[in-house]
């Protein structure tokens, strides 16, 4: 469960050496959208998160509108706002 809501959790290590060593995704059993994911440093602290704090349904598809990425070991954090328009 990840923001009330039934979540699949996929666990995934990169192939090569890469910003994060371990990334956790909840991935949301209805609309099988993105909730949230952490991803993970080299001795597996989490680094960033990134959140997902709505979405929309266009044109029948589910559509993120506002995501917010946060880095925990700076202490710093990004908004992301989409304007989608139904054609």
């Amino acid at each position: 469960m990840r923001k009330g809501r039934g979540c699949h959790v996929l666990a995934s290590s990169p192939a090569a050496t890469n910003l994060y060593s371990r990334v956790l995704s909840w991935i949301d059993e209805e609309t099988s959208g993105l909730l949230m994911a952490e991803g993970y440093d080299a001795g597996g602290k989490v680094l960033k998160e990134f959140e997902v704090k709505a979405f929309k349904k266009v044109a029948g598809r589910w559509q993120v509108r506002e995501m917010e990425i946060r880095n925990r070991q700076e202490k710093t954090g990004t908004r992301l706002q989409f304007d989608f328009e139904q054609q």
